[in-house]
């Protein structure tokens, strides 16, 4: 969207004409002649009377000061009500202040802060740019008396304050351009405080509250691009553009027939909107708003929270409110509804003001949204363009796609080249699999264009990169392996989101690259990718030592949505030096998936959080011989992990100057954890732990009897002392050579088939064997694959059974259930006494109805059915699933039993 600048067009009183060339030989006083021209703006002001015109012509004019009446320093100060107008326009007449460079803060600086215009009430300024100026009051660019003071037609770029107004306080600005302005600290109004602004751009300016504006009064303006606590504050918008802000769209506002959309944060909070389009925000809708007339829809973060809304269209449906309704809302473009939207006559005439977004009148009933159709008008320009998030992709990855279209709109259409067409949605997403270029072609239609106006844009999908460290011709875009390239971060930096880097073997052990959390990294995946070492870890290397850098260097950061599989990450060393506190020695994975990996030798200081790796999800990896020290006296977490959910991964010889050797914070399935050590929880702390082994490890006997975990969740595994979880086991787990690390189960080891299927997410083990092969999954990284029972070996051991098979079918006991049938019920295989037994339902009448019992045992998951006739087929139904067993017996009130029956029930394991 653009807004259209309009110039002020000035009809001057009877008065003297003055002039300012930087260049003159012979200033003169009054200077009313080009030959007598003054050379500096400030002597043309002090030579005028109020009504004067005082023209200047090129130049920047960069050098006097004037203190105003609160003693703040100007460049120009216009303290008469005269017109300063430019001879040809901002882009060659500038006013250049100046501010205060800090050499060592605060103690030593150079310069001094100077505004570039103070203007008194009725003074004009016309066709400047105004720059590089700070003030120490209000007013980083600008100061204005009141809203009585003009600025038209002026670049207001690169100011500050410690005020209000980075860019301009108070005065009336028409068809400016406010950008990259700042009101520092807790500064209000980054680019304008308290003016009235008309056709102006508010664009990149920030300020702790009012990114772009506040307290003030913007018309027919675009708010794009501020950072703060909204792009407006306390302001009235009528008719204006809300878009890409950094924070919040609209705070603490009214916004009058406006469109917002692309907002990082809320679109507004706190605000009112009366016929408003408010759609695409990632961060949501209006939240504690009052929304009248509006259009919410498509926004990520929720079309709208804690609002409330009357003649609306948005989904859900509010609970609540007057007139909403949530047909999709067949939007022609950002702003415009097409011919068949059901927002058309769909508002309240009550919550109308001022004119639509094109100018127009508001018919009765009015449109919801900030555009009223009027058949028979949707006439004039479009201008048509497309905006992609990205233009080089790998296959399978999605394109964001947003229609850029101005102008009254009936219609659009994309159209991709897979024969896709998808109408009156001005954003979409779209992949394509096979690799080349794609063409996707953007068509709007109105009255006047029947038959469209068109932009293409071209998508190339290229599917791989390749990287040899020994090849002699690397060449960018590095597509095969003739031309790959000797460098990993190349690739990366060469490669499209969604693409694979295939990487041959070798010891990749130079280059750096400083990624998001300041840390230098071997290697910053900063795009959705998979990097992939083809042969594996065992050749190939990404070693981070023998670095040069001030704060030790990283193995490799991962961007969310990034993979990487198959290598040897070692040689990290993060954080010493230095107090900030830093996230993983080997590998910061944020997000991201790390497969099929070896992170060994890593070490992370200073607030040190995951000496191996930090966040990800990983799998088949091994994680050892990392740490984490204690370093000034911080506690540092996670000497092998920290943050990370961990599937079928050994993790072993760590150690933690604080909390948990192993692993802190962390979810693991299926891992093995041993020979850790840790001040405080040598295997685990604070982890959630599930068929896994924690056994072995160590800590500091001053802080605790638990050297394998500490605050930590178990269900289904194997360590000690007892954590009471459901399915623990505390028996030795029996690895077939611990001290030559093999931690592979032996034939008689308890944890086989001691496991639970529910935790299992992948189909093969750290060897690639089969995940589950006895019918229940071990607990470890590693599936016993020639089991003889399929029975829980420890179950059949703590009862004295042998675990051949040979009982699994047998009625031990006589009670008519078999060793695999107790050991499913929780039942004890030696005792003809413990069965699951239906006892005699009760009657009830609170509520009515039949108390049905069964003899149960604890933490049993049960099934109950029933059936009120034996030949129906099937003859039972299941009332009640997911009961859980108490120690003894269980109830269930089935209250549709409430006449004479007859009634049979059945009850059954999950």
């Amino acid at each position: 969207m653009t807004a259209a600048i309009s110039l002020l067009q000035v009809v001057y009183s009877p008065g003297a004409v003055h002039y300012v060339n930087i260049n003159g030989t012979h200033p003169t006083l009054p200077y009313t002649g080009w030959s007598t021209a003054a050379t500096d703006i400030q002597d043309a002001v002090d030579a005028s009377t109020n009504g004067d015109l005082i023209l200047v012509t090129n130049g920047v004019y960069q050098t006097g000061s004037r203190a105003d009446e609160y003693g703040v320093s100007n460049r120009v100060a216009i303290t008469k009500a005269v017109t300063v107008e430019s001879v040809n326009g901002p882009a060659v007449s500038i006013i250049q202040g100046d501010h205060v460079f800090w050499i060592i803060y605060p103690y030593i600086s150079s310069g001094t802060d100077v505004r570039c215009v103070y203007l008194t009430n009725g003074a004009t300024l016309s066709g400047f740019t105004l720059t590089n100026a700070a003030s120490t009051g209000n007013g980083g660019g600008a100061f204005c008396e009141s809203n009585n003071a003009i600025l038209n037609n002026c670049l207001i770029v690169s100011n500050s304050t410690a005020s209000g107004g980075g860019g301009v306080y108070s005065g009336t600005l028409i068809g400016c351009s406010i950008s990259n302005n700042i009101s520092t600290g807790y500064g209000t109004g980054g680019g304008v405080s308290g003016g009235v602004l008309t056709n102006c751009i508010l664009n990149n300016n920030s300020a702790y509250i009012g990114g772009g504006a506040e307290s003030s009064t913007l018309y027919n303006c675009i708010v794009s691009g501020n950072s703060g606590y909204g792009g407006s504050d306390n302001s009235t918008l009528n008719n204006c553009t809300v878009c890409y802000n950094l924070n919040w769209g609209a705070y603490n506002g009214t916004l009058n027939n406006c469109v917002l959309y692309g907002n990082l944060g809320l679109a507004a909070l706190s605000s009112t909107l009366n016929n408003c389009t408010v759609s695409d925000n990632p961060g949501g809708g209006p939240y504690d708003c009052t929304a009248n007339n509006c259009l919410l829809y498509y926004n990520s973060g929720g079309n709208y929270s804690g609002a409330t809304l009357n003649y609306c269209c948005t989904t859900p449906l509010p609970i609540g409110g007057t007139g909403n309704i949530t047909n999709e809302p067949q939007m022609a473009s950002l702003s415009h509804l097409s011919a068949g939207s059901p927002c058309i006559g769909a508002g309240s005439a009550a919550y109308t003001n001022g004119l639509d977004i094109d100018g127009e009148a508001w018919a009765n009933p009015p449109s919801i949204g900030c555009d009223e159709y009027h058949p028979g008008a949707v006439t004039g320009p479009l201008n048509v363009s497309i905006q992609a998030d990205n233009t080089n992709v790998g296959p399978g990855f999605a394109v964001n796609f947003t229609a850029q279209i101005s102008g009254r709109t009936s219609a659009s259409r994309w159209i991709f080249d897979d024969g896709t067409v998808i109408s009156n949605l001005p954003f979409t997403s779209h992949s394509w699999l096979t690799v080349g270029n794609h063409i996707v072609l953007l068509r709007a239609y109105n009255e006047s264009y029947p038959a469209g106006v068109t932009s293409t844009q071209v998508v190339q999908v290229i599917k791989q990169f390749y990287v040899n460290i020994n090849n002699s011709n690397p060449t960018p875009p590095y597509t095969n392996w003739a031309t790959a390239a000797t460098s990993i971060q190349d690739a990366i930096d060469a490669a499209y989101p969604g693409g694979t880097i295939l990487v041959s073997n070798g010891v990749y052990q130079t280059g750096g690259h400083v990624a998001q959390d300041n840390a230098m990294n071997r290697v910053a995946v900063t795009k959705p990718l998979a990097i992939i070492g083809i042969n594996g870890p065992s050749v190939t290397t990404i070693y981070a030592g023998n670095n040069t850098y001030e704060y030790g260097t990283r193995c490799v950061y991962l961007a969310n949505g990034a993979m990487l599989s198959g290598f040897t990450l070692s040689g990290g060393l993060i954080g010493f030096g230095t107090g900030q506190g830093f996230f993983g020695g080997g590998v910061n994975a944020g997000s991201a998936v790390v497969s099929n990996c070896i992170i060994t030798g890593n070490s992370i200081y200073a607030k040190g959080q995951g000496g191996g790796i930090y966040g990800g999800t990983l799998i088949d990896c091994t994680i050892s011989g990392n740490s984490t020290p204690e370093n000034e006296n911080v506690t540092s977490i996670g000497g092998g992990a920290c943050s990370s959910t961990l599937i079928n991964c050994i993790i072993s010889g760590n150690s933690c100057g604080g909390y948990g050797g192993g692993a802190y914070g962390c979810t693991l399935n299926n891992c093995t954890v041993i020979g850790n050590s840790a001040l405080v929880g040598g295997g685990t702390a604070y982890c959630t732990v599930n068929n896994s082994i924690v056994y072995f490890n160590s800590n500091n006997s001053v802080y605790g009897p638990y050297p394998n975990y500490d605050n930590a969740s178990f269900l289904n595994s194997c360590t000690t002392p007892d954590p009471a979880g459901i399915g623990d086991i505390i028996q030795d787990p029996l690895f077939v050579n611990p001290a030559a690390g093999d931690f592979h189960l032996q034939t008689n080891s308890p944890c086989i088939n001691s496991g639970n299927n529910t935790y299992v997410s992948v189909t093969n083990d750290l060897d690639g064997n089969p995940r589950i092969v006895g019918g229940t999954v071990d607990i470890g990284a590693y599936e016993y694959q020639t089991p003889t029972s399929i029975i829980s070996y420890a179950w059949l051991q703590q009862y004295g059974l042998p675990t051949d098979g040979s009982v699994d079918h047998a009625d031990l006991d006589g009670n008519g259930m078999n060793v695999y049938q107790d050991w499913i019920a929780g039942l004890n295989p030696t005792n003809a006494l413990s069965v699951l037994k239906m006892l005699s339902p009760s009657p009830t009448n609170s509520p009515p109805g039949l108390v049905v019992s069964w003899q149960s045992v604890s933490n049993i998951t049960y099934y109950l059915q029933s059936s009120t006739n034996l030949a129906a087929h099937p003859a039972f139904s299941t009332i009640q699933s997911n009961i859980v067993g108490q120690a003894g017996t269980t109830s269930y009130t089935d209250t549709t039993a409430t006449n004479s029956g007859p009634y049979f029930y059945r009850v059954g394991v999950q």
